[in-house]
């Protein structure tokens, strides 16, 4: 009989078993109780299918996995309840704008809450002093142009948000780091990232949510490279807003991927190739998005003067601004 040995075992084989241990299927029952082999076997189907996933720390796979899990929550990515994110070699619970409906629906507070796409050919009307919004008219169109949610609980309490699509761009671009990338939801899925984005404001300023935290104490058991299980380690269960506050981010866009197009996106450079040529001239801190804007702001209007690239360059070193 051939014995498959840790060095014919794939990634997924090594998450696999896991999972599959006494140790994990314990923690995971703890929280589930009858329902935890169905999630576990979901969690198999979500890594299987995700080959970013598969290349990320097992213990951060897991930790993600026990959260959708204390939420009760679904993690098939196509249900929109929430999802495991890879970002580099860590796995991120994200919560999706079902996961909010969910949990505002819980707390048995509501007499009604939705969010939706707003067409072309529908006009939204808000009253700036109540908040309150109407839509009128007819779709006249497939084109999406804004998001709305709303709510009212049961007391008559009602409250309203509403975001044209350039709006939920802009936040976006301003809050995600995920914005732009050609993987992520905000460019595959945007109309659910748009409606997340209203639901999320609107719940996280106005509304109640609930969960139901059966173990704020349990343990789950990570693997090593090569699936070989390790020490126990604590699973944190973080505080409610830092579950349900995340934002989604991929594992192929890195900081300074973030950086250079924010650069791009600001139209200070044709491509990022082109930005990390300039951003290699200037000494002056760039190391997040906004400063890395700020300095190229400064150098492009020197370009534009006339300026040499190493002139501009040297100018903006020295901390001069163009006029």
């Amino acid at each position: 009989m051939t014995v498959m040995t840790d060095k014919a075992l794939t990634k997924y084989d090594q998450f696999k078993i896991t999972l599959r241990s006494d140790a994990v299927r314990e923690r995971f029952q703890a929280i589930l109780d009858e329902r935890a082999e169905v999630f576990m076997s979901s969690l198999l189907s979500v890594v299987a299918g995700n080959q970013s996933l598969q290349n990320c720390n097992t213990g951060s796979i897991l930790t993600s996995a026990a959260k959708a899990a204390i939420l009760n929550l679904p993690i098939e990515p196509s249900l929109g309840f929430a999802y495991i994110v890879p970002f580099k070699t860590e796995a991120t619970f994200i919560l999706g704008y079902k996961g909010y409906i969910q949990l505002a629906i819980r707390t048995s507070a509501y007499d009604a809450i939705n969010a939706t796409e707003i067409y072309e050919g529908e006009q939204i009307i808000e009253n700036r002093l109540t908040g309150e919004i109407s839509l009128n008219g007819n779709r006249s169109g497939d084109e999406v142009i804004g998001y709305a949610a709303y709510f009212r609980l049961n007391n008559g309490f009602e409250k309203f948000k509403y975001m044209t699509v350039d709006e939920v761009h802009k936040h976006a671009k301003k809050y995600s780091k995920s914005y732009g990338n050609p993987k992520s939801a905000w460019t595959t899925n945007f109309d659910d990232m748009g409606k997340k984005t209203v639901i999320r404001l609107l719940l996280s300023k106005y509304g109640l949510l609930s969960i139901n935290m059966q173990d704020a104490d349990i343990s789950l058991i990570p693997s090593d490279d090569n699936g070989r299980l390790t020490e126990p380690e604590e699973l944190v269960v973080p505080a409610f807003e830092e579950i349900v506050e995340g934002e989604a981010v991929d594992a192929s866009q890195n900081d300074e991927d973030a950086i250079l197009q924010a650069v791009v996106d600001a139209g200070l450079s044709v491509n990022i190739h082109a930005a990390k040529k300039a951003l290699a001239k200037i000494k002056l801190p760039h190391d997040t998005p906004e400063k890395a804007v700020e300095v190229m702001t400064y150098y492009r209007g020197f370009r534009d003067m006339g300026g040499i690239s190493a002139q501009a360059a040297k100018q903006v070193n020295e901390g001069n601004v163009p006029k």
